[in-house]
């Protein structure tokens, strides 16, 4: 009688296996294959049932780096005076600024970037497997019987004589192997067209300045014939540029869906 095993790649087989000695069963697990793939069975006797498992997903943590620039200001207000043909004269005070270079510095300006990917979705579909098993056939088969009777002839010798011949009717049997196909469930496996995704780091930097603004107070007069000293306020902001770095941390969840090896097989 057949017997019928169901190999799973990575659990052990053994017991599963009355009557097999251990070599036979190492020649078994090395026809199936290495490295998680499908070994080829031309002999027909193997059915591939392998599927995708569930999609799962990898926890992973990186950190965005960043910057922002802040500027602090500080208003000053200055009395400029100055001496003036007192005609009648007004006196425009302004704020002459000169913007200086305090540093260059190479900073982080993080990003990240859209990944897709796609999972495997599998669908089951039948596969046939054929077995042969054997069948009795038996036929009636006529011959004579006969009683053997020995029987002393004149010369005092024994001579074989049949009597009582008749005929029986004997069964002849014979063992005739027949073909069986059996239906298993496989599965037809394809990469979705449907992507998962997720989003991965970018670590870049880029060139920076950083200024500071410096201000003088100054003043232009518009006079008439006349001269005196007059004076005038001028207020105005003397401001400097300082970086404050920022980060930000991020949860990645990367999508992954294991290969299930299996095959279904029948051995005499």
């Amino acid at each position: 009688m057949a017997k019928l095993l169901l190999l799973v790649v990575c659990i052990s087989v053994a017991s599963a296996l009355p009557g097999r000695s251990g070599k036979a069963l190492s020649d078994l697990l090395a026809s199936q294959g290495k490295g998680g793939h499908p070994a080829d069975h031309d002999d027909g006797e193997c059915v591939d049932i392998s599927t995708y498992r569930d999609v799962f997903y990898k926890e992973n943590s990186f950190t965005l780096q960043g910057y922002t620039c802040e500027k602090n200001c500080v208003s000053k207000t200055r009395e400029v005076c100055q001496n003036v043909e007192t005609t009648v004269c007004e006196l425009e005070g302004y704020a002459d600024c000169k913007e200086e270079l305090v540093e260059s510095g190479i900073l982080n300006v993080d990003g990240t970037e859209k990944i897709e990917w796609f999972p495997h979705v599998c669908k089951p579909l039948d596969k046939v497997l054929t077995t042969f098993i054997e069948k009795v056939e038996c036929k009636d088969k006529p011959t004579w019987v006969c009683d053997s009777v020995w029987v002393e002839g004149p010369d005092g010798k024994l001579t074989e004589k049949q009597e009582n011949c008749r005929e029986e009717v004997h069964k002849d049997c014979e063992l005739r192997r027949e073909s069986v196909d059996k239906t298993y469930t496989g599965y037809d496996c394809q990469k979705d067209t449907t992507p998962i995704t997720y989003v991965r780091p970018i670590y870049k930097t880029k060139p920076v300045n950083r200024y500071s603004l410096r201000c003088e107070a100054k003043a232009l007069p518009k006079c008439r014939p006349q001269v005196e000293t007059r004076c005038t306020t001028v207020t105005y902001q003397e401001c400097d540029e300082e970086w404050a770095r920022t980060s930000m941390d991020i949860i990645q969840r990367i999508p992954d869906q294991e290969y299930d090896h299996r095959l279904k097989c029948i051995y005499d």
